[in-house]
This record gives structure tokens, sequence and C-alpha cells, in this order.
């Protein structure tokens, strides 16, 4: 579990990833600081430290610029492989985090982990009901 967590969406375009690797490098990944690329044909939506939400947006035009939200935290599920692929067990996790009240921003899943972006106030409640859902299966 991590806060201090901001997302940017932002209107894609063929410099975008030129950009990103640039930004990338400023990155101290050994240190933990987070920098994720989720991209669509339409919008790439870039999950950062809220400290460097200032960088991410400074990099395109303001009109590129769909939505920022800070005050957010990230939860990372990681599980085996065979447990990610089977059938229910993504939805198993979020069905518990919306009955414990909590509303995903995002949710992204690569084969051997399940990232969960939340708001902030919820992160706590968020990984309990996560832990819990676990012991039990």
């Amino acid at each position: 579990m991590k806060n201090n967590i901001a997302v940017a969406t932002i209107r894609n375009s063929p410099e975008l990833p030129t950009k990103f690797a640039q930004f990338s490098k400023e990155i101290d990944y050994g240190r933990g600081e987070t920098f994720r690329v989720i991209s669509g044909p339409e919008t790439v939506f870039v999950v950062v430290d809220s400290k460097n939400l200032a960088k991410i947006t400074s990099m395109v035009s303001k009109s590129d610029i769909v939505m920022t939200l800070d005050n957010l935290a990230e939860i990372v599920s990681t599980e085996s492989e065979d447990a990610l692929m089977a059938p229910g067990v993504l939805a198993g996790q979020t069905t518990e985090l919306v009955i414990n009240g909590i509303n995903l921003v995002a949710c992204v899943a690569p084969v051997t982990s399940a990232i969960f972006i939340l708001r902030e106030e919820d992160a706590t409640s968020a990984y309990l009901a996560l832990r819990r859902l676990s012991k039990e299966t």
C-alpha cells in the first residue's frame, strides 16, 4: 500500500512516448517511486507520486489534460499467476472493495498482480478488506 499518489488523464498523441521516456529517467524506482502509464486509443492514464504530478502535466499542453486527481493511494495485490488467471479472482477482489464502500479510481491487472487506485482516505479499509478476503480463500 502506498499513499501520496496522483493520476493524470491526458489526450493521447504521438509525442507522448518520447516525453514519458525522458520523464522515466528521473524516477528512482529503487526508492519506490511510482510511474505507471496505461495507454488507450484516445487517452493515456498516468499514475505518479503526488510530488511528480506537476512535472507530468507541465510536459503537455493544458488543453490536452483531461483530468487530474490527487490524494490517492495504491494497493498492489500480488497473486500467483494461477490465481489471477482463474475466473472470478479479480471480480471477487473488486466486489469485496465495493461491499466495503470503497470506490476505485482505477484497477490494472498485469499477470501476477492487481493494482488498485483509490482515495487515500479509503486505503486502510481497502487493504484490510483485501487482506480478509485473502485469508478466506
